[in-house]
């Protein structure tokens, strides 16, 4: 079995990400949950990045959500999109549970 639920780098993390990161951490404005329609500039990075790598045109304000987390995403989030009687395909968070009692 392959546990890719470790996310534990085996490198030094570069020093340019621990000054932004310790530059980030000062700043007042990073000490709060972002609003739920996003920051502008974080949702045109986004498209952006789809364009550069995928080839995909997206519009940052109707088809971008930058979301509070994984279960905003997962679990809260669906409710607000489905109708009675849609199917949604989930991960099942049973199968991380397990692999991380493998370990």
């Amino acid at each position: 079995m392959i546990n890719l639920g470790q996310g534990n780098p085996d490198q030094p993390t570069p020093d340019f990400i621990v000054k932004a990161m310790q530059e980030a951490t000062a700043n007042p404005a990073t000490h709060k949950y972002s609003q739920f329609r996003g920051m502008p500039n974080l949702k045109q990075a986004a498209a952006d990045f789809y364009q550069r790598e995928y080839g995909v045109t997206l519009d940052p304000e109707t088809e971008i959500a930058i979301l509070g987390g994984s279960k905003i995403g997962l679990v809260e989030l669906p409710f607000a999109l489905l109708n009675p009687g849609d199917t949604m395909l989930l991960p099942d968070p049973a199968i991380l549970i397990t692999c991380l009692a493998l370990r």
